[in-house]
């Protein structure tokens, strides 16, 4: 499990990460979720399947295990561990069928705040 650590480089490509939350119970559809967002998704952003004790491998994917418990508190956890300043938060019933590329997300991360 990564340790809290607030200190992400400021450079948008490094300011955002991805947290795609899952429960064991569901790890039967994880190769299929893993197959499409692996196709769909663009974008240089780390991303964290947050699981409880499971430990799934994809490339380009790193696990982050939570421990049983209730769902905001395992989601708390995961954000306390993430050290970028934004997370693009998904559920693991989100499997995209588009590209997902930079040029959306970049447009909303350099509208002035």
């Amino acid at each position: 499990t990564p340790t809290p650590n607030k200190k992400a480089p400021k450079s948008n490509a490094f300011r955002v990460a991805v947290l795609v939350q899952t429960c064991d119970k569901y790890h039967w559809f994880w190769d299929q979720w893993y197959f499409f967002f692996s196709r769909a998704w663009q974008v240089d952003w780390p991303v964290f399947l947050m699981t409880e004790e499971k430990d799934p491998k994809f490339p380009g994917i790193t696990t982050l295990k939570t421990g049983a418990g209730p769902f905001s508190n395992r989601l708390t956890h995961a954000l306390r561990v993430i050290p970028h300043e934004y997370v693009l938060y998904l559920q693991d019933d989100f499997w995209p069928i588009a590209k997902c590329t930079h040029a959306v997300f970049e447009e909303l991360l350099v509208t002035p705040r």
